[in-house]
């Protein structure tokens, strides 16, 4: 049963001054575990589908959210219905001295029970959040699904970067320790060290390939608060998963994905160091679906290159990325509408 919690009135940043005032509610799924989410949608009411927003690894909700620019709330000005889901071990959804997850599997019954309990929807997941509604989709049956959008969306993994190759090598030597095995560790400090070095870390990405965003594609004070407030906990079994995708190449459920006619859309960064364009392009290319499409944003098309986290609230995303992903659903939308 889908709980509220708490619901106002909110007003909320979207881009460059841009505000737009929201109906918000915080809401609790009572599965086990607890789920939590934030709806957001027009004040006099949504007009258009609803979203399940789904935050990658060792994130949470501030993945979609930032005080000065906003993709969640920005969609829900749009006219969606957004639900912004914090998957079991993080934000809201973590209880004190609770394991992250015991497994990937975990985080797609968190977003099957979530879809269970809202009227079908576009799923839209960032990084680790792109794998997560890929195996969802490829595994839930009957299917609550509009669409997928996958944002620099994890299908295969580490195969064009040599730092990831070698960290992925040797997790899986030292995992089998017990202590490791089943470890959570709590990211939100790495984000407080970070802070305290944007100018190297803004830079780096010239250099080499292991920079969370394309250099000055985002402002310093937008990247504080999201290493502060979106950095959360990282979950070994879930990263030794992730090496396993790394070493053989291939999704988990990339056989049942090969099979799921379902609308999709990849969105990729050329110059995403964390998730190369050949990683996450084989869920474009090995989707059935009529309705299938990819974007890679890049400096000839797209104003300059881009990276990780710029993908989706950078200072040229509210341009580029967002009506992408709107204009593609809207067309979805007439698709089905049109076929009833």
């Amino acid at each position: 049963m889908l709980e509220c919690v708490h619901s106002e009135t909110v007003t909320q940043h979207i881009h460059q001054g841009e505000s737009v005032s929201l109906h918000k509610e915080i809401l609790r799924l009572n599965s086990d575990p607890p789920l939590w989410m934030v709806r957001k949608h027009r004040t006099n009411g949504p007009t258009k589908a609803a979203i399940i927003l789904v935050h990658g690894f060792a994130q949470n909700r501030y993945s979609w959210h930032n005080s000065v620019r906003s993709m969640s709330a920005w969609l829900a000005q749009q006219g969606y219905d957004v639900y912004n889901l914090e998957l079991r071990g993080h934000g809201r959804s973590r209880t004190e001295g609770q394991m992250v997850t015991g497994g990937f599997q975990d985080y797609i019954d968190d977003l099957i029970t979530t879809a269970n309990a809202l009227p079908p929807a576009y799923w839209i997941g960032h990084s680790l959040g792109g794998a997560v509604i890929y195996g969802a989709a490829a595994t839930m049956r009957p299917l609550r699904c509009l669409g997928v959008i996958g944002m620099g969306g994890v299908f295969h993994f580490a195969s064009n970067n040599i730092a990831m190759k070698t960290l992925c090598s040797v997790t899986r030597r030292v995992s089998s320790f017990p202590l490791i095995q089943q470890a959570s560790l709590k990211t939100k400090l790495s984000g407080s060290f970070f802070n305290r070095l944007f100018t190297f870390t803004n830079n780096i990405g010239y250099i080499l390939p292991v920079s969370g965003w394309w250099p000055d594609t985002v402002e310093e004070e937008l990247v504080h608060e999201r290493l502060q407030q979106g950095f959360d906990w990282l979950s070994v079994p879930i990263w030794k998963e992730m090496c396993f995708i790394a070493k053989n190449q291939r999704f988990i459920y990339e056989e049942e994905w090969m099979k799921t006619d379902i609308p999709v859309l990849v969105l990729l960064g050329d110059k995403d160091h964390f998730l190369w364009p050949r990683d996450g392009a084989p869920a474009y290319h090995l989707s059935p679906s009529k309705h299938r499409k990819m974007v890679v944003f890049d400096n000839f098309h797209h104003q300059h290159h881009w990276g990780h986290l710029d993908i989706v609230l950078g200072k040229d995303a509210p341009e580029y990325v967002w009506p992408t992903i709107s204009d593609w659903m809207d067309s979805i939308s007439q698709l089905q509408r049109n076929s009833l």
